[in-house]
C-alpha cells in the first residue's frame, strides 16, 4: 500500500524540508540551489520533474510526488540525496544523528544515524520498519513527514 499524506512543498517553502526536496531534484539532475527556499527556479523544477514523470505539473510536491523523487539509499550512496537524507537526520533529537556531518557521503556514521532513527520510529510506535540502514520509501516518508523531528 502507498505511503500517504506525504507534506507539501511548494513556492514560498522555506527550512530543512524545501532544502530536502532541492537536494532531490538536485540528485535527478536539475540545476536549483539548495538555499531552503522554494522560488521560482525550484518551482519550475518541481514542474519539469513532474511532466517527465507524466504527472500533474502543478509545482506541488504532495502524494503523487515524493514517491517519484525519492531514491533509495544505503551505505556507499552518495550526492545530494545523501545530502538530503543527512540534514533531515541532524533535525533528529538522537545521539547518532546529532554528530552527522551533511557531506552526501553514506558511509558509517550516516548508516548508525538512519538505524538509531529506524529503531526509534519502531520503539515509539510510529511506525514498524526494518532496521537496516537503508532508506527506502517508509524511512523517507517518515523523515520529509517530521517524524521524531522538531516542531517546527
Amino acid at each position: 500500500m502507498p505511503t500517504t499524506d506525504w507534506p507539501l512543498v511548494e513556492i514560498g517553502r522555506e527550512g530543512e524540508l524545501a532544502k530536502t526536496a532541492q537536494y532531490l531534484l538536485r540528485h535527478r539532475g536539475f540545476d536549483v540551489e539548495a538555499d531552503a527556499v522554494i522560488g521560482p527556479v525550484a518551482e519550475a523544477a518541481i514542474k519539469d520533474f513532474q511532466e517527465s514523470e507524466n504527472l500533474q505539473a502543478d509545482g506541488i510536491l504532495g502524494d503523487q510526488t515524493w514517491p517519484r523523487l525519492i531514491v533509495q539509499l544505503q551505505q556507499g550512496s552518495g550526492g545530494d540525496a545523501v545530502r538530503a537524507v543527512q540534514g533531515q537526520l541532524v533535525l533528529r533529537d538522537l545521539p547518532e544523528t546529532k554528530i552527522l556531518a551533511v557531506d552526501g557521503e553514506f558511509g558509517p556514521g550516516t548508516d548508525a544515524g538512519v538505524r538509531a532513527f529506524q529503531k526509534a520510529l519502531n520503539d515509539q510506535n510510529y511506525l514498524t520498519t526494518a532496521v537496516d540502514g537503508i532508506v527506502g520509501a517508509v524511512a523517507w516518508h517518515a523523515l520529509v513527514a517530521n517524524f521524531l523531528g522538531p516542531d517546527v
